[in-house]
């Protein structure tokens, strides 16, 4: 019964997304588009927290981001308040693998996202389609990830979901992006991880002292595929299972940030992580410095079904930086011989979280 009720939301808010999309590109001759102002971060500091508007989302790298005129105030706010965003992409990569095989790909691509207005300042659609094409890439040097295995190209609705806005927060059904330290866009290819779930997340807001994300994920389309499949069998290869999680970033003070989360695949694996990170925030002119460290724990949970009996791993890392020269250290502890577990997130082993853009 789970399972075909699942199904029917899915198809109901696939449904909505692609009539919201045809609509918000079909506009009419009287829309006018317009290129985000480069003074919209101005705007977020005038806002108040209980009026969150798209105003206060942050400026995206290397995206471009197109509003309908908002003088057109007789177009329904679904219409008026929608946001269009696009990527364009090319990537080649040519790498010796350790195993003497070689991989080599040259793809072209991004994607188009389309978010709407809210229907009765309450509910709304984001949908994205993600593509990477193969302009190069010899089929027996695959395992770039610009492309699905076998040097085949990547064409897929990786979000669309319903989603409803209470203030500064959303609750969200279907396709998504997920942007936790643990559980992550990974984002460093053509195409991003995203996920089939249930989410409760806060919107991007510089003014406020907290952000926090959290719910069900049943499904991922890995970065190099078309398919989405079970967390589990992402983690390992088998089994149906999905994931709870859990995650809370607090700014007690100015230049002081908490980040600390969780995850749980049941019968396979359990994965925590802590942060805490300090900008000194000097004056203009004087050299400033960052201190900050994390530690991950990740231990067998349930029937031992990763590493085919219990084990625990952790690492620990520290950073300190002036903006030129950087200071890292970097200890891991494995017991029973599983190392740390990264396949549901981009992480450098010496970044600290947090410093990625935001993400819709």
């Amino acid at each position: 019964m789970h399972r075909v009720f699942r199904a029917i939301c899915n198809r109901l808010v696939a449904s909505a997304g692609l009539v919201a999309i045809w609509f918000c590109l079909a506009q009419p001759a009287t829309a006018q588009e317009l290129l985000l102002p480069a003074s919209r971060d101005e705007i977020a500091d005038r806002e108040r927290l209980s009026s969150w508007t798209l105003d206060k989302f942050p400026a995206q790298p290397f995206m471009k981001e197109i509003y309908w005129d908002r003088r057109a105030q007789e177009l329904p706010a679904f219409f008026r308040d929608s946001l269009v965003q696009y990527v364009a992409r090319t990537y080649y990569m040519n790498r010796d693998n350790f195993d003497g095989t070689k991989s080599q790909a040259y793809a072209a691509g991004g994607w188009l996202a389309v978010r709407t207005g809210l229907i009765g300042d309450l509910f709304g659609i984001h949908a994205a389609f993600y593509g990477s094409e193969r302009l190069f890439g010899p089929l027996d040097q695959d395992g770039t990830k610009l492309l699905a295995p076998g040097q085949n190209n990547i064409n897929t609705l990786g979000q669309i979901y319903g989603r409803i806005q209470l203030g500064d927060q959303e609750i969200r059904g279907g396709r998504q992006l997920v942007d936790t330290p643990l559980i992550n866009p990974q984002d460093n290819r053509m195409v991003p991880n995203t996920f089939e779930a249930a989410t409760l997340v806060s919107l991007p807001d510089k003014d406020r002292f907290y952000d926090y994300a959290l719910g069900y994920i049943w499904n991922i389309k890995p970065r190099d595929s078309n398919d989405f499949i079970p967390m589990s069998n992402a983690l390992a290869g088998t089994g149906t299972e999905g994931t709870p999680f859990g995650m809370f970033r607090l700014r007690p003070i100015p230049g002081l940030v908490l980040t600390a989360m969780d995850y749980n695949v049941q019968n396979f694996i359990n994965s925590g992580f802590g942060q805490a990170e300090y900008d000194f925030r000097q004056p203009k002119g004087m050299p400033n410095f960052i201190l900050g460290g994390n530690v991950i724990a990740q231990t067998s949970v349930g029937d031992n079904l990763l590493a085919g009996s219990p084990f625990e791993t952790y690492q620990g890392f520290c950073e300190g930086t002036d903006g030129v020269c950087r200071l890292d250290a970097l200890h891991r502890g494995v017991c029973d011989r599983e190392p740390i577990q990264d396949l549901f997130a981009f992480r450098d082993q010496t970044e600290l979280y947090g410093h990625a853009a935001s993400v819709l």
